[in-house]
């Protein structure tokens, strides 16, 4: 089992206008697929930032962190509440 924490950011987005965790949370268990090995999903808003701690099971961890790449590329694109969402780098 292996943890990646990604940052979501959004510049225009007002700290009011962040969606919840509860909305995130549901959205990557939505979009995830069976060989993302997605076994917990955590998300909380940070500073106007949105983290995700995804539990990935996987053989490695090189293989996680593109399965969370995968999961959350999936997410921005699929998802109308997360469409204008990027993921920061080295999180």
């Amino acid at each position: 089992m292996h943890l990646v924490i990604v940052t979501l950011r959004h510049d225009a987005v007002a700290v009011s206008e962040i969606p919840s965790a509860a909305v995130v949370t549901d959205v990557f268990w939505a979009l995830a697929a069976h060989s993302d090995g997605l076994r917990h999903v955590h998300a909380i808003a940070h500073l106007g930032d949105l983290r995700v701690a995804l539990f990935l099971q996987s053989d490695g961890a090189e293989r996680a962190l593109l399965a969370a790449r995968r999961l959350c590329d999936r997410a921005l694109a699929r998802a109308p509440i997360l469409t204008a969402w990027k993921i920061l780098e080295n999180t």
